[in-house]
């Protein structure tokens, strides 16, 4: 039996480390770059092309397990020639990648990096004195409303 000569921990350290001299990989005749923009489970993603059609698109077998894809990750995918709304996720960028890709005006600026949009640059969690006036005319609602209702029940009737 060979031996260990990486030994223990020390030969473990570095595995996942990123490679620097890797070559981009532009698409070729039949692919496209896409946006993914939900997750449906099983190695399935729904995509956005950048022929502006959304496509169903599966996990290549290569990658499966390998390499993990989110949400807003900027992909290269291969359509299906049989059946339009499908495709196969064939490439994953990385962010740095993507960023690239942005600069070079290969891939549209809709593809955002970042899901800036979900608040409109305002603090979900910010509490306004609005906020205070809101919650004070609704408690008054409230109370109007639970008298109407201990007038028309009758402990008698439950």
């Amino acid at each position: 039996m060979p031996r260990n000569k990486t030994g223990g921990k020390g030969g473990r350290k570095g595995k996942n480390a990123p490679k620097t001299n890797k070559q981009m990989i532009y698409p070729e005749k039949g692919e496209m770059y896409a946006h993914v923009t939900g997750i449906s489970g099983n190695g399935r993603f729904i995509t956005m092309g950048t022929d502006g059609i959304e496509r169903t698109s599966i996990i290549r077998g290569k990658m499966r397990k390998k390499v993990w894809v989110n949400r807003l990750d900027v992909v290269l995918i291969t359509p299906w020639e049989f059946e339009d709304k499908k495709a196969s996720i064939i490439h994953k960028y990385m962010p740095e990648e993507s960023r690239k890709l942005l600069t070079k005006n290969e891939i549209p600026i809709s593809f955002t990096l970042e899901d800036t949009n979900i608040y409109n640059g305002e603090d979900p969690f910010a509490i306004s004195d609005s906020d205070d006036e809101n919650i004070c005319s609704l408690d008054e609602k409230s109370d109007d409303s639970d008298s109407d209702v201990d007038s028309d029940v009758d402990i008698d009737d439950i």
